[in-house]
């Protein structure tokens, strides 16, 4: 199975602009400086949900039937 990872954006940058440039270059998640330390945790926590539903899935899809 493949190792799965997040990209996160943590950056001083905030206009709409800069925000859909950087989803597009591949970023999961985008965090505008100063950050809540309880919402990056959150967001981290979420990602990992993410990440295990998908190993849970790419499993599955690897069971016979």
């Amino acid at each position: 199975m493949a190792s799965s990872c997040v990209s996160a954006s943590i950056t001083a940058l905030i206009g709409k602009k800069d925000y859909l440039e950087g989803m597009e270059a591949g970023a999961d998640d985008f965090v505008t400086k100063p950050f809540d330390p309880d919402e990056l945790k959150a967001r981290l926590r979420v990602a990992e949900r993410i990440i295990s539903f998908q190993e849970l899935a790419a499993a599955a899809e690897e069971v016979p039937q």
